[in-house]
């Protein structure tokens, strides 16, 4: 063989190597991303998911004194301090018990904040994870309102109690079809 084609040789069997690394490193920083994608989503997820509990109990506490409200036509609320309220109105039922789960309230809106802000960094998926950020989404519509029922109850006691079941019944069949794909 002449020395250029030695040469030559080497230089292919070399830019082979370097080829073949470059590939075998991009594809392992690839899947290092796809997984931290995946791991985030599902973090995402979760948060939601424990908020949307919390969201839910607050909106089935106000429907506890709905349905009271609806059967009696007044109830009588003892507040932490000792102090009975009787309320003839179901509006100024409804501003009291908003008001005393203001923490709570207050929990689930910092919650969304964060949610919010981790939704807004997985923006920009994988391929192989479009459809579970799209998926995501829709479980985020829902979560937001079932937060937005938590924070301001509204329409008749029959249409707000439709909402709450469900956004919860749907965020639950979306949230299983995440768990099964991903």
């Amino acid at each position: 063989m002449s020395k250029k084609a030695i040469i030559l040789s080497v230089s292919f069997i070399t830019l082979v190597l370097v080829l073949f690394s470059s590939f075998w490193i991009l594809s392992i920083r690839s899947s290092q991303e796809e997984t931290k994608y995946l791991e985030e989503m599902q973090s995402t997820v979760y948060q939601m998911s424990l908020s949307i509990i919390n969201s839910s109990e607050i909106s089935s506490s106000y429907l506890k004194y709905w349905d009271s409200f609806n059967q009696y036509d007044r109830v009588t609320v003892k507040s932490k301090n000792g102090i009975s309220t009787t309320y003839t109105d179901i509006n100024d039922l409804i501003s009291s018990r908003v008001q005393s789960k203001k923490q709570d309230i207050d929990k689930i809106i910092n919650d969304k904040e964060v949610i919010t802000s981790n939704l807004k960094n997985l923006n920009k998926p994988p391929k192989i994870y479009l459809e579970a950020y799209n998926l995501i989404v829709e479980m985020y519509q829902l979560y937001s309102d079932a937060v937005d029922n938590a924070e301001s109850p509204s329409g008749s006691y029959i249409t707000y109690t439709q909402s709450v079941e469900t956004i919860l019944t749907d965020f639950t069949k979306k949230h299983e079809e995440f768990n099964l794909k991903y």
